[in-house]
C-alpha cells in the first residue's frame, strides 16, 4: 500500500482495523495528516473503500485539500470520489492576494482559486470550507462557492 510520497504504515493500518470496534457505526470521519487530498485518485479510492469495508455506516469523509490538489484532478474523478463518500474538503486557499500568494510560493493565483472552486461546483455537492488569511480582497469566507470571492465580482 504505497504511493510515491504517501504510504499507509502497516501498524497504522492494523490499528485502524482494530479501532473500528470502538466506533463501528461512525457516520462521519475526518482524514488527518498533512494533506490527504494530495494523494492520487486511485489511492483515495482505495482508502475510501477500506473505510466503507470497516465503517459501513460512514456517509461522509472530509479532509484537508489545497488548490494544487484540486487542479490535479479532473471533474469526472472528483465526481467519482464524491460518490464514494469523499465529499467534504477544507480547502487551504491561504490568501486572495496574488502578491501574497507569490511571496509565499503557493504556485497559484486568485484566478486559479476561482477556477478550482468552480470545478468543485461542477463535480457536485462537495461541502467546502475555505481557510485563509486576509488579503487585498478580505477574509476568505466559510462554506459555499464564490459568487464574489476575493472581490473579483464574478
Amino acid at each position: 500500500m504505497k504511493n510515491h510520497r504517501y504510504a499507509i504504515r502497516e501498524d497504522a493500518y492494523s490499528r485502524f482495523v482494530q479501532e473500528r470496534v470502538i466506533q463501528p457505526y461512525a457516520r462521519r470521519i475526518f482524514w488527518t495528516g498533512a494533506n490527504p487530498f494530495a494523494m492520487s485518485c486511485e489511492n483515495l479510492k482505495l482508502r475510501a473503500l477500506t473505510v466503507r469495508d470497516y465503517l459501513i455506516k460512514c456517509q461522509t469523509m472530509d479532509m484537508f485539500a489545497s488548490i494544487r490538489d484540486i487542479r490535479n484532478k479532473e471533474v469526472r474523478q472528483l465526481k467519482k470520489l464524491r460518490a464514494m463518500g469523499i465529499n467534504g474538503l477544507a480547502v487551504g486557499t491561504e490568501s486572495g492576494d496574488d502578491d501574497t500568494l507569490a511571496l509565499a510560493g503557493k504556485g497559484y493565483t486568485a484566478a486559479d482559486i476561482l477556477e478550482q472552486c468552480r470545478k468543485l461546483d461542477e463535480a457536485g455537492n462537495f461541502k467546502k470550507f475555505y481557510q485563509g488569511g486576509k488579503g487585498r480582497y478580505g477574509i476568505i469566507f466559510f462554506a459555499g462557492i464564490a459568487k464574489t470571492i476575493f472581490g473579483l465580482g464574478i
